[in-house]
């Protein structure tokens, strides 16, 4: 694969700033596991203009220790992706971003690693985000590459706030938006209450990713419109430093999981909006919306878990495969969407369901956890010929070792008969739980790809009781599809929570 380097990345690795040893490590993985390393044209061109004669010597020179990008299109000629990425003035910051998305939008490399947010904001709207890597998700990424399930990354804690370092640089932004004086006030009271913070602690020791919640039952008339009095989860702190392990996603999962266990309707935060603000695109991924704003221009985010707020007017496969990532956890189940038993092996299930534990409480569940299990969206590969299962169809993971079913997901990409192993880890990205040899092997057949949005557990059932009520008549050896009556049998049973589902 030809792995593509942004400016940034080669600045860290020559200036000798804090992330040096990753990056270096970074690099030697990709080498190892036989990968290209590619800068671009651009980059060159951007280093020459340096009027610094010595750190333009030192950055060329770094430059130097890789290939340049041979193959150089222009992005102006191409109109969908200009009309998404506008056409800043030649040369400029934005030009070369431009540039070096477009070489991936154009499948002339595999992967973009950069740490700069406005790519990854432009990215997502390209819709080729899952190819475009933080540092550190590329170094996460490149380690599951290399040793499959074996490689975890630190796990995050549930402490008492009072145990936090309030130095700890991650509160440096709370301090600016709502000034030291009332954050202090603010954290005692939270102190004092002995509330709790779910957290991640990177390999300096200081905080990369912090939430805090409460459970509410009353009005906020500070922003415009108010809001009128009702039980809530408010999100108190929601900050990712860490960007590029997927760890937002886990904390929103979290956020909602506490608000069904509370069985609380609605959700919100509050936020003074940046420039370039990873919370936003978070939270607007899903399905957080604008309510209300203050006068300083703090604004209101609420997210519904009412099932009347979701039109279910005109579901195509697309609009239902929208309802499972916006309206997030809810899933339209009628009879338009197939439902398919899919039988999962234990070492995988640990990984991709990280969370998942028969009796434990969501204070209970944190261990080691790794990208693939942070992540709301997972990738799931086998060697199944199945070719009937769509976007929009229901999967119920079947847990092979412990023989019950788990866990619930809706497909959100599916893709059949891959034989292009490289094709397979740009289709999976930082959400394999598979080593690189492993999908080299896997590729040897057809593989069947499908990337699928994680809703909700089922309630445990076992096989005697899925045999019993006639939904399946084995132990399932490979994905199989159940009838639309068989899946209404487990509603009734309540195996699946009635609560977030569509028909």
């Amino acid at each position: 694969m030809k792995i593509l380097l942004d400016t940034n990345i080669i600045i860290k690795n020559a200036e000798g700033t804090q992330f040096t040893d990753e990056i270096q490590q970074l690099l030697d993985l990709i080498v190892t596991l036989g990968h290209e390393i590619y800068t671009h044209q651009a980059t060159k061109i951007d280093f020459e203009r340096d009027l610094d004669e010595k750190h333009k010597e030192k950055m060329l020179k770094t430059l130097g220790s890789h290939q340049i990008l041979d193959i150089q299109l222009d992005y102006r000629k191409d109109d969908s992706f200009k009309q998404i990425v506008g056409k800043p003035k030649v040369g400029s910051n934005n030009d070369v971003d431009n540039k070096l998305l477009y070489s991936l939008f154009s499948q002339n490399v595999d992967f973009l690693i950069t740490d700069d947010l406005g790519i990854h904001r432009k990215s997502e709207e390209l819709k080729i985000a899952d190819c475009v890597l933080t540092s550190l998700g590329a170094l996460h990424f490149f380690n599951v590459l290399k040793k499959g399930v074996k490689y975890y990354v630190p796990s995050i804690q549930h402490v008492l706030c009072a145990s936090l370092n309030l130095s700890d640089p991650i509160f440096d932004k709370l301090k600016k938006d709502y000034l030291v004086e009332k954050f202090s006030i603010w954290w005692k009271k939270i102190d004092e209450e002995g509330r709790k913070a779910f957290v991640y602690r990177k390999n300096d020791g200081f905080i990369g990713a912090l939430l805090i919640l409460k459970r509410e039952n009353e009005s906020n008339m500070e922003f415009t419109p108010s809001l009128p009095k009702k039980r809530r989860v408010k999100i108190c702190s929601l900050i990712v430093s860490s960007t590029g392990m997927k760890i937002g996603e886990l904390l929103i999962k979290i956020a909602v999981d506490h608000a069904i266990k509370y069985n609380i309707k609605e959700i919100y935060l509050t936020h003074f909006i940046d420039e370039i603000d990873y919370l936003i695109d978070l939270i607007n991924k899903y399905g957080f919306k604008e309510w209300g704003v203050k006068v300083d221009g703090e604004k209101l985010y609420l997210k519904s878990l009412h099932k009347k707020d979701i039109s279910r007017k005109n579901l195509t496969p697309e609009l239902r495969a929208r309802i499972a990532s916006k309206f997030y956890p809810f899933i339209y189940d009628g009879n338009l969407a197939n439902k398919f038993i899919v039988p999962i092996k234990p070492q995988f299930h640990s990984v991709l369901f990280k969370d998942y534990s028969g009796q434990k409480t969501i204070d209970e569940f944190f261990g080691g956890i790794d990208v693939p299990g942070n992540t709301i969206k997972k990738a799931y590969l086998c060697l199944s010929n199945i070719k009937k299962i769509k976007k929009g169809d229901i999967l119920l993971f079947y847990l092979s070792g412990e023989k019950k079913l788990t866990a619930l997901g809706v497909v959100d990409e599916i893709y059949v008969n891959q034989q292009d192993s490289n094709e397979i880890i740009r289709r999976v990205s930082n959400r394999t739980v598979y080593s690189q040899s492993e999908i080299e092997e896997m590729a040897k057949k057809n593989v069947l790809v499908i990337i699928f949005i994680h809703k909700f557990y089922a309630k445990p059932t076992n096989l005697p009781d899925l045999i019993k009520w006639g939904v399946i008549k084995r132990a399932p050896q490979s994905i199989g599809e159940i009838s639309h009556d068989s899946y209404i049998r487990l509603k009734e049973n309540k195996v699946i929570n009635a609560d977030f589902t569509l028909n």
